[in-house]
C-alpha cells in the first residue's frame, strides 16, 4: 500500500536550504583531482567485482559518468549488468547512453558543482558556508557519510550567524540528527536570539518532542515591533504551530490574525497548513510569490485539486530536490489518489537517491513498481523498504505492500493473507485510515485474479473510511468501485 503521513502528520517549519556557490569543474581542477579520483573509481570496480550485485554496478556506472572517465571494458561491463538487470530505471537509460558513446550528463551535473565546491572549500576552509553547499550537494547524491563530514565542518567554524546555522541545522534533521541541530540553533540563541533561528528551535522541538525554550523570547520579539513585518509572520505561524499541537486552536487563530503582510514562501505554506487544520480560508496564488509551489500544494491538496497539486509538488520537488517530505506527498498523490504510477516514480527516482534510508520512499516504488507489473523493480524497493522499517506501522504497512507483489506474481493466496494480517494489526491499533487503505487495495487485486472476496473488502473500506471520516480515501474507493465495473486491461 502507499504511504503517506500528510493528512495526520503536522507541517514543521524547517528552514530552506539553498545552496549559495554554485560552480562547475574546470579543466585544472580535473586535473588536480585525477589521483584522488582514480583512488575513487578503483574503489567501486573493487566493490562491483567483489559484489557482482546491482548497487554496486549503478555505483561504478554513476562515477565514471560524473567523472568523465574514458570508456573501458570494466564500465562496460557494468553497464550491460545495470541494463539487464533494471532496464527501465535511470541508471539503465544513462548504461545505454554511455555504451553508445553519448555523455549522459552535462558539464553542470552534481558531482562536477561537488568537485567545484571541494576546490573552493580547500582555498577557504574557514568559510561556513562553503562546507555547508558541499554537504547539501552530497545530500543530492545520497552520500550522506560526506554530507554528514561536510556539515560538521561547517558547525566547527561556524560563527552562530543565521546564515550559518540554518542551512547546518537543515542538514542535520534531513541526516536523522535532530539532536545535533537543536544544540547548534540554541548555541545560536545565546548570541542572538534571532526569528529566524527561534521558528527553527520550535519546529526541531516538535520533532524530538520536547519543549521549546524560546516561546517567551518569541512574544517579546513580536511585541518589541523592532522586527520586519516577515520576520513577526515567521513568528507568528511558529507559535500558532505550537498553539495547534498542544490543542488551544482559539490561540492559533489570534495569533495569526495580527499577520500583516505577505509571507515569505516557507511561512506561507505554514500557514496554508494552519488554515486547513484550523478551517481558516487562504489562497496561496494571491501572495504572488516566485517558489510558493509547497504552499499551492497544500492548497490544493486541501480543494482536492490533484491535477494542480501534483504540478505545485513537482516544482515543490525541484526548488528542494532533497525534501523526501516533498517526494513522499508527491508519490501519494500521483500513486494513490489519481492512480498515476509513472508520474509517481518519476518523483521516487530522486527520492531512491535523496532518502535511501526512507523507509516511505522505498515502500512506495515497490507498490509503484508492483502495479505497472515491474516486478524484479518491485522486489529489490521491498528488500530496500525492509531494511528502513523500524516501527510496527511500518512493518504492517510493508507486509500490505508485499501482499500486492505477490498477488501480481501469481501468488494470491499468501499475497491476500499478508493484507489481512496487516489490516488486523491496523484494527488492532484502531488505525482506520491505514486498515482501510489497504482492505481498498486488496480488494482491487483479488478483483483482478477474480476473487469473490473482493466484494467485501471493498465494503469493508467504505465503512472503515466513513468511520474513521477519511473523505479522500471514500473517493478512492469510488475510483476502485468503476475500475472494477469496467474490468481490468
Amino acid at each position: 500500500m502507499n504511504a503517506s503521513n500528510i493528512d495526520h502528520v503536522p507541517r514543521i517549519f524547517l528552514p530552506r536550504w539553498i545552496p549559495t556557490n554554485v560552480g562547475t569543474i574546470s579543466k585544472d581542477t580535473r586535473t588536480s583531482l585525477a589521483a584522488e579520483l582514480q583512488d575513487t573509481f578503483e574503489s567501486h570496480f573493487s566493490d562491483w567485482k567483489k559484489e557482482q550485485s546491482l548497487s554496486s554496478a549503478e555505483a561504478l556506472v554513476a562515477y565514471a559518468i560524473s567523472t568523465e572517465r574514458p570508456f573501458d571494458s570494466s564500465i562496460a561491463c557494468a553497464a550491460k549488468f545495470v541494463i539487464e538487470n533494471a532496464p527501465t530505471s535511470l541508471s539503465a537509460k544513462h548504461s545505454k547512453e554511455l555504451l553508445e558513446g553519448a555523455s549522459p550528463l552535462a558539464d553542470t551535473t552534481i558531482y562536477h558543482k561537488i568537485a567545484s565546491t571541494r576546490r573552493i572549500a580547500r582555498k577557504y576552509p574557514f568559510s561556513a558556508l562553503v562546507w555547508s553547499d558541499l554537504a547539501y550537494y552530497h545530500c543530492l547524491t545520497g552520500n550522506r557519510k560526506s554530507a554528514r563530514a561536510a556539515a560538521i565542518a561547517s558547525d566547527h567554524v561556524s560563527s552562530g550567524a543565521p546564515s550559518e546555522v540554518l542551512p547546518f541545522s537543515r542538514c542535520m534533521v534531513h541526516l536523522d540528527e535532530p539532536e545535533h541541530a537543536l544544540r547548534s540553533t540554541r548555541a545560536s540563541l545565546k548570541l542572538n536570539p534571532t526569528p529566524a533561528v527561534i521558528s527553527t528551535e520550535m519546529a526541531i522541538c516538535q520533532i524530538l518532542d520536547t519543549s521549546t525554550k524560546h516561546y517567551h523570547n518569541a512574544i517579546k520579539l513580536i511585541a518589541s515591533k523592532n522586527i520586519t513585518p516577515q520576520e513577526d509572520a515567521k513568528l507568528r505561524a511558529s507559535i500558532a504551530t505550537e498553539f495547534v499541537n498542544s490543542g488551544s486552536d482559539r490561540k492559533a487563530k489570534k495569533i495569526i490574525s495580527g499577520i500583516q503582510i505577505n509571507p515569505d514562501e516557507n511561512t506561507l505554506a505554514q500557514l496554508v497548513w494552519l488554515s486547513g487544520v484550523l478551517g481558516l480560508e487562504l489562497n496561496p496564488a494571491s501572495a504572488g510569490l516566485k517558489e510558493a509551489n509547497e504552499a499551492i500544494a497544500r492548497a490544493a491538496y486541501q480543494e482536492r485539486d490533484y491535477a494542480l497539486c501534483l504540478k505545485a509538488t513537482e516544482g515543490w520537488c525541484a526548488f528542494q530536490p532533497f525534501s523526501v517530505t516533498a517526494i513522499s506527498f508527491g508519490s501519494y498523490v500521483a500513486g494513490f489518489l489519481t492512480d498515476d504510477h509513472e508520474r509517481s516514480l518519476k518523483l521516487l527516482q530522486q527520492g531512491q537517491i535523496v532518502g535511501a534510508e526512507s523507509f516511505t520512499i522505498w515502500n512506495n516504488s515497490a507498490f509503484d513498481y508492483s502495479k505497472l507489473d515491474r516486478l524484479k523493480e518491485a522486489e529489490r524497493a521491498l528488500q530496500m523498504a525492509s531494511r528502513c522499517a523500524i516501527t510496527d506501522e511500518d512493518r504492517d504497512v510493508l507486509n500490505a505492500t508485499t501482499g500486492l507483489y505477490l498477488i501480481r506474481k501469481g501468488s494470491a493466496a499468501s499475497g491476500e493473507a499478508l493484507y489481512r494480517q496487516s489490516i488486523k494489526n491496523f484494527m488492532s491499533r484502531k488505525d482506520l485510515r491505514s486498515a482501510s487503505i489497504a482492505s481498498l487495495m486488496c480488494a482491487e487485486e483479488l478483483s483482478r485474479v477474480g476473487n469473490s472476496d473482493a466484494a467485501t473488502l471493498l465494503q469493508e473500506a467504505n465503512k472503515l473510511a466513513e468511520e474513521g471520516k477519511h473523505p479522500r480515501i471514500l473517493e478512492a474507493v469510488q475510483m476502485i468501485r468503476k475500475k472494477i465495473s469496467k474490468g481490468f486491461d
